[in-house]
């Protein structure tokens, strides 16, 4: 009794990759003696190239969608099955634009290219909750619903199984406190002054010299 002759044709799963392949591994059913053909000749003629009893590999590839048939034939009985590999453009590459920084704003404006090649997705990788995005899949477009943090937003370019991303950083400070700088003092003994601003809760405070008499030497 020869088994092998008794084995149903089975091309295997379908595949996909992106069109930077070029050659792909076709498997027949496991200890069958059979043969590959192509199925018709788009998107272009595969080289076919016989590995073992039941493999070969298929070079010569190009982007498309190509169907290949798996044959097993005896004197008293013959199957095939088919399978397709389909190889995609690769995705454009994925622009996210600058990184921005904002002062307790609620609307965020996204500035990603658009691709050529495949969509692009905005998602949110981390940031304070709430929030979204008016239409995830343009590049211009808004966030809304923003509270001041550190936010990271990923744009993801994926023509089917080709994908690649690039991340923008966007931080929005909280508003800083109101600026009091104390009471104005109108006399002042020796050449020193003491300032009585009020402590920030939130931001850092800094003093600057706006006007001076003449002649007087900027302080230290």
């Amino acid at each position: 009794l020869d088994l092998k002759a008794t084995l149903s044709a089975d091309a295997g799963a379908d595949q996909a990759y992106c069109s930077a392949v070029t050659t792909t591994n076709l498997v027949g059913t496991t200890n069958s003696v059979g043969s590959w053909t192509q199925f018709g000749s788009t998107p272009n003629v595969a080289t076919i190239t016989p590995t073992s009893d039941n493999t070969a590999t298929a070079s010569g590839l190009i982007t498309g969608v190509y169907t290949f048939v798996y044959s097993v034939t005896e004197p008293t009985c013959s199957s095939s099955d088919t399978m397709t590999v389909t190889l995609y453009d690769p995705a454009s590459l994925a622009v996210a634009g600058d990184d921005q920084e904002h002062c307790n704003v609620v609307v965020f404006t996204m500035d990603a290219d658009t691709p050529v090649i495949g969509t692009g997705n905005w998602t949110k990788l981390f940031g304070p909750d709430g929030g979204s995005f008016t239409d995830p899949t343009e590049p211009k477009t808004t966030y809304t619903g923003a509270t001041p943090g550190v936010y990271v937003f990923e744009w993801t370019v994926s023509n089917d199984d080709c994908t690649n991303a690039d991340q923008v950083r966007i931080t929005n400070y909280d508003e800083p406190s109101n600026a009091d700088a104390g009471p104005d003092q109108t006399q002042v003994c020796g050449t020193e002054a003491t300032m009585d601003a009020n402590y920030p809760l939130v931001g850092v405070g800094e003093w600057t010299l706006i006007t001076k008499p003449a002649g007087t030497p900027d302080p230290v």
